[in-house]
């Protein structure tokens, strides 16, 4: 029966936060009973490793789309990164042979291909980290106010200030990642069905909020540094000095 409850409470597809009048909210497994009187509800944490996978997935495709931009209107970057890795160690004589490779390479290009469209590249280039950007921005927002507990505006400030508090007890876990969570179960037997409420225990969503708060950090990071990447860029593609430069 125990294995029971804690199967059914891992595999339900939403809980709800429930709130008693005079006590502290709950979760509790969404059904036909407590759906009539619900407040919010939340995914559970089964669906972390699809949101974590699709997380990736977006910030893969800008990256897709400059490489095959690259490929028709530019002049092949990843293939000059290769030919410069290493250049500091190079003798002499080896830098100024890969110099000339490297001038060939750039004669056929510029041959080939017009100014105009090396120049689309580089608005390809502004739109790509425009993208880096929005999406972390976007990725922010939403995971935020996925963790955020109740009444809290940030769930990024509200870890800050437990930690500045260093009162550990009193930081609330996030509402998406539930330790306790409460089962309305209808036992069926040859006598009249019994009613129960059962309270699962889940412990691995400890460590679920733990990836989830790292992955605030990270895009947190990511977004300050798309963000001054792409003013820089512009500044170096628009202002004549660094443009020649």
């Amino acid at each position: 029966m125990s294995k029971y409850i804690h199967d059914r409470c891992w595999s339900a597809r939403q809980l709800t936060v429930y709130y008693p009048e005079h006590r502290y909210e709950y979760a509790v497994v969404s059904d036909e009973y407590y759906n009539r009187r619900k407040e919010s509800q939340r995914t559970l944490y089964q669906w972390l490793p699809v949101i974590i996978a699709c997380q990736a997935l977006f910030f893969r495709l800008p990256d897709v789309l400059l490489r095959v931009c690259d490929s028709l209107f530019g002049y092949g970057s990843s293939k000059i990164v290769g030919l410069v890795r290493g250049y500091k160690s190079l003798s002499a004589i080896d830098r100024t042979a890969l110099a000339r490779e490297l001038a060939n390479y750039f004669n056929v290009i510029f041959a080939s291909r017009t100014l105009k469209k090396i120049g689309i590249l580089a608005i390809v280039i502004i739109f790509v980290k425009f993208l880096f950007f929005a999406n972390a921005l976007t990725q922010l927002i939403l995971l935020d106010g996925y963790l955020s507990p109740t009444n809290e505006t940030s769930y990024g400030q509200h870890i800050v200030d437990g930690i500045i508090s260093r009162n550990y007890s009193e930081i609330d876990p996030s509402p998406a990642f539930p330790r306790q969570v409460y089962c309305y179960v209808n036992l069926h037997r040859f006598i009249p069905n019994l009613n129960h409420t059962l309270q699962c225990s889940v412990p691995v969503n400890e460590f679920n909020e733990q990836i989830c708060f790292f992955i605030w950090v990270w895009l947190l990071v990511v977004c300050v540094a798309a963000a001054l990447s792409l003013i820089v860029f512009i500044i170096k593609g628009f202002v004549p000095t660094f443009r020649e430069r």
